[in-house]
């Protein structure tokens, strides 16, 4: 993505920086402190990272951070969708695919949206970095 399409045919879900970043932080905090807090059972990704930042358990900004790279790249997962009538989860090899994404997801040129995924998928990981560290931290106090 950032020179052109180096990143294209990258996964959102499952590669690095994908929505499944935020959902194991999500569940990590669920088996860590869902035994005390039944609140913690059941509850969705968007609900427990809004309970971390409460908690103030994880690194500040940080559930922040996964929550508007998890909003962005759930819009790219149904943009996809709508692209392809099916279920996707790749992001474009081709130019052409990636400007109907672009216009799909409302921004200006290809090259807007490619940054602006590549860099959500950059602070997904590092936040999921910040936060599985966190949480690591606090089982061995």
């Amino acid at each position: 993505m950032g020179s052109g399409i180096a990143r294209a045919a990258t996964n959102i879900k499952t590669g690095r920086g994908g929505l499944v970043d935020a959902d194991f932080v999500a569940q990590t905090a669920q088996l860590i402190f869902g035994g005390d807090d039944t609140s913690f059972r059941g509850a969705g990704t968007r609900n427990i990272m809004e309970k971390l930042k409460t908690m103030a358990v994880v690194p500040s900004g940080v559930p922040e951070d996964l929550l508007s790279s998890y909003d962005l790249l759930r819009d790219v997962q149904t943009a996809l969708r709508i692209q392809d009538e099916r279920a996707r989860n790749q992001l474009p090899t081709e130019a052409v695919e990636w400007a109907v994404l672009a216009q799909l997801l409302g921004f200006e040129t290809t090259h807007s949206a490619q940054t602006a995924i590549e860099e959500k998928m950059d602070q997904m990981r590092a936040a999921y970095d910040e936060a599985m560290d966190a949480l690591a931290d606090g089982l061995t106090r």
